[in-house]
């Protein structure tokens, strides 16, 4: 069987290819890009989840990753002439989730498993050593490292069947989002989980929504050293002023056209109060 390195990190997956073509040719490095952190876990629900709830641009981008790019990765996962190496970075929730679809698919088959969880890196952005939020927390060469002082082990037969429990488990509760929480839980959590955050960064001036999703995800990340990607948070957002709980200047869905701030009338009512 030949060795092929499997991610549920895009932005890893890169990093972990350039690592291993510096020693001349390498193994396959396939990466899942569906996000099962967030929508509906049932593949039919699924799709018409997508279908509700993201642009034309988004949805064409999603079904092409899946009909292209995920038909391969579920294809080289399951075939019996290749030895699956996967990584996985258990704070991460697009990593944990990706990992028990890959478990659930495959029927529990043996593979190898790099737990990068508990791996110390050096963060540019702070002092000292820093704990990853993802595989893409990782330079290249770090993650050469890891390979050179980590002989992949077949993961414990005892994480495979809990990771089925967890999977049942999600799909009962069928939620809509899920996270990592403080004692390292993968859970469901309210659509509006994020809502407290993005809410935090909108104030009486206008703001571009970019920026308003970017410092969300900033603050929660430094608050519970957590990384997620953008897309679902920037569905919040849009979703809060079709709601009217935030005023919009641009073309609302396109994150970068667009602006917003508090309702007016919330300063004028504040301001109404403080006068009394």
């Amino acid at each position: 069987m030949r060795p092929v390195h499997f991610l549920f990190c895009p932005s890893g997956a890169g990093s972990l290819r350039y690592a291993l073509s510096q020693s001349g040719p390498s193994p396959e490095v396939l990466t899942l890009f569906d996000d099962l952190s967030f929508g509906p876990l049932n593949p039919k629900r699924r799709a018409e989840w997508w279908r509700e709830n993201f642009d034309d641009e988004d949805k064409n981008d999603h079904e092409d990753t899946i009909s292209r790019l995920e038909a391969r990765f579920w294809t080289m996962a399951s075939s019996v002439e290749v030895e699956p190496i996967v990584w996985v970075n258990r704070t991460s929730p697009q990593e944990r989730t990706g990992l028990l679809a890959f478990i659930v698919n495959t029927g529990g088959r043996p593979f190898r498993l790099i737990d990068v969880t508990d791996i110390k890196f050096q963060d540019s952005y702070q002092a000292g050593l820093a704990s990853p939020t993802s595989i893409g927390s990782f330079l290249p060469r770090t993650l050469s490292e890891i390979l050179r002082n980590n002989e992949p082990a077949f993961a414990d037969p005892r994480l495979v069947q809990e990771s089925l429990a967890d999977w049942e488990r999600l799909m009962e509760e069928d939620a809509i989002l899920r996270i990592v929480d403080a004692n390292g839980q993968l859970v469901s959590v309210s659509d509006d989980y994020f809502d407290r955050w993005i809410l935090r960064f909108v104030g009486d001036q206008w703001t571009r929504a970019n920026r308003v999703v970017g410092e969300a995800l900033d603050a929660y990340h430094r608050e519970f050293r957590r990384s997620i990607g953008d897309l679902f948070p920037s569905r919040r957002l849009q979703l809060l002023a079709e709601a009217s709980i935030v005023e919009v200047k641009g073309t609302l869905g396109v994150l970068h056209e667009y602006s917003v701030r508090l309702p007016h009338r919330i300063f004028t009512d504040d301001s109404h109060n403080a006068l009394d």
